[in-house]
């Protein structure tokens, strides 16, 4: 091997933010359809959130991927006429976010999410797996099956 051909990458920086740039959601052509309810609540679905990714141990990549993948929804014009528990479509996001991003070949059941959750909320708002189930393939729906994004 020629000693010139150390320097090279497998892909040049252009080709790579290119890239980038076509796996950005434009949030600027859908500043008018958000949500208020959301904007309401966005804080303490973070938190929410947040808590649950901490207690799982992700990466703080998976914990804004969840958080990308919110705005998102709820930004779209499409999805404004749905009426989404706010609370299941956040767990939602961080349960995809979490197949998505973290490394371990084995990311943890449904079950445990759920538990978590109903753990943070407490039973009167409690969720079940099929719950969580279920709005696992309509966030996928919604999100026409493109889960990769580039966050911060």
């Amino acid at each position: 091997m020629e000693l010139n051909n150390f320097y090279k990458t497998e892909l040049s920086p252009k080709e790579i933010f290119n890239s980038m740039k076509e796996n950005i959601f434009d949030f600027s052509s859908n500043i008018n359809s958000i949500n208020p309810k959301y904007l309401y609540l966005r804080s303490k679905l973070l938190n929410i959130i947040r808590e649950i990714s901490a207690k799982m141990c992700f990466k703080s990549q998976t914990y804004f991927l969840s958080i990308y993948y919110l705005d998102i929804l709820f930004t779209n014009k499409k999805n404004k006429t749905l009426d989404l528990n706010y609370n299941i479509t956040a767990l939602t996001c961080l349960l995809l976010s979490a197949k998505y991003c973290e490394n371990d070949p084995i990311v943890p059941a449904l079950k445990y999410f759920t538990k978590i959750y109903n753990k943070i909320i407490g039973i009167r708002n409690s969720i079940s797996v099929n719950d969580l189930f279920y709005s696992e393939v309509l966030v996928i729906k919604l999100l026409n099956h493109k889960l990769n994004y580039y966050t911060i």
